[in-house]
C-alpha cells in the first residue's frame, strides 16, 4: 500500500511539474515585457490578464495545482516539491519541439545535472510519506514567520538594484510557495474528515491568500530581471523551505544521519548549478529582450 501510494504520488508530482514548467515559461515571456514601474503593483496582474500566453499559463497552473494537491495527499512535501523542479526540463523540451530545433549538448548536460541533483537529494533525504496535524501554536508561529519574512523581502527589494531585487523577490516567492505546499498538504489531510470540516477550517482560506501573494511575488521577480536570476533561486529555495516546513509544521522527516546531509546538499547544489546554466544558455528559457541584450553586448 505504501509503495503504491509512493508511485502514484511521484506520477502526480511529475504531471504537476510538466504543467508548472510550461506555465512558467509562458508567464515569464509575458511579465518581462511589462513596464518596470508596475512591479509589485496590482496593475501588473491587470495588464497580464490581457495577455493570451499568461492566461494559458494560468490554466496550466490550475491544472498543476490540482495534481500537486493530489500528490501531497499521498506523499511528503519534500518529495513532491523536489520533483516539481523537473518542470524546468519539460519547458526546455516543449520549447525545442515548438521551435523545431534540436536540444544542444550543453542543454542535455545541464538537464542531466538537474535530474541527478533531484535524484541524489531524494535518495538520501528519504522523505516520510505521512505527517500529522499541527498544533494551533505552531500554526500561528509559522504563519507569522512567513508573513514577516515575505514582507521583509518586499521592503528590502525596493531599495536594491533590479537584478538584486529579482533574486530577493524570488526568495520571497519561494517561501510563499513552500507555505502554500504545506497548507495544501494540510487541507488534503483535513479533507479526510469531510468537505464541511474543510470549509469550516482556516487552511483553505490561508492557502488562497498565500497563493495570490506568491503569484504577485513571482511575476514581480520575473519583471525585475533576467530569468536566470529569479528561476534558479525560486527552483532551489522552494524545496528547501518546503522540506523545513514539512518537518516543523506537519511532522514529516528527512534522513539526517551520517553523511546524508552532505549528499543532500550536493543534490541541491547540482539542481542550482544545472538550472542556472540551463536558463542562461537555453534560447527557450531566455526572453527575447535578454537575448537581444546579450547579442548587443
Amino acid at each position: 500500500m505504501v509503495a503504491s501510494s509512493l508511485v502514484v504520488s511521484i506520477a502526480l508530482s511529475l504531471g504537476s511539474a510538466a504543467c508548472y514548467g510550461v506555465a512558467t515559461a509562458l508567464q515569464h515571456h509575458a511579465a518581462v515585457r511589462q513596464p518596470e514601474e508596475l512591479s509589485m503593483r496590482p496593475g501588473l496582474l491587470i495588464k497580464l490578464f490581457r495577455e493570451p500566453r499568461w492566461q494559458i499559463g494560468n490554466v496550466l497552473d490550475a491544472s498543476g495545482f490540482a495534481l500537486q494537491f493530489l500528490a501531497l495527499r499521498m506523499g511528503a512535501v519534500a518529495l513532491v516539491e523536489a520533483l516539481l523542479v523537473t518542470g524546468l526540463l519539460v519547458a526546455l523540451w516543449v520549447g525545442a519541439f515548438l521551435d523545431h530545433r534540436r536540444i544542444t549538448f550543453h542543454e542535455l548536460a545541464m538537464a542531466g545535472l538537474v535530474g541527478l541533483g533531484v535524484a541524489l537529494f531524494l535518495t538520501f533525504a528519504r522523505p516520510t510519506l505521512h505527517g500529522e496535524l499541527p498544533s494551533a501554536s505552531s500554526s500561528i508561529a509559522l504563519a507569522a514567520a512567513v508573513i514577516v519574512t515575505v514582507v521583509a523581502t518586499v521592503i528590502a527589494a525596493r531599495a536594491l538594484t533590479r537584478p538584486q531585487a529579482a533574486v530577493l523577490l524570488a526568495i520571497g516567492a519561494a517561501i510563499a510557495f513552500a507555505y502554500t505546499a504545506a497548507l495544501t498538504a494540510l487541507t488534503g489531510h483535513l479533507l479526510v474528515r469531510g468537505v464541511v470540516h474543510v470549509v469550516a477550517s482556516w487552511p483553505p482560506y490561508a492557502l488562497v491568500a498565500t497563493g495570490i501573494a506568491a503569484i504577485m511575488l513571482t511575476q514581480s521577480a520575473f519583471n525585475a530581471g533576467p530569468l536566470r536570476l529569479s528561476l534558479p533561486t525560486l527552483t532551489v529555495v522552494q524545496p528547501v523551505i518546503a522540506t523545513a516546513m514539512g518537518w516543523l509544521f506537519l511532522g514529516q522527516r528527512v534522513y539526517v544521519n551520517g553523511l546524508a546531509p552532505i549528499w543532500e546538499a550536493c543534490g541541491l547544489a547540482g539542481m542550482a548549478i544545472g538550472v542556472f546554466f540551463l536558463v542562461m544558455r537555453s534560447p527557450d528559457l531566455v526572453s527575447p529582450a535578454e537575448g537581444a541584450g546579450e547579442s548587443a553586448g
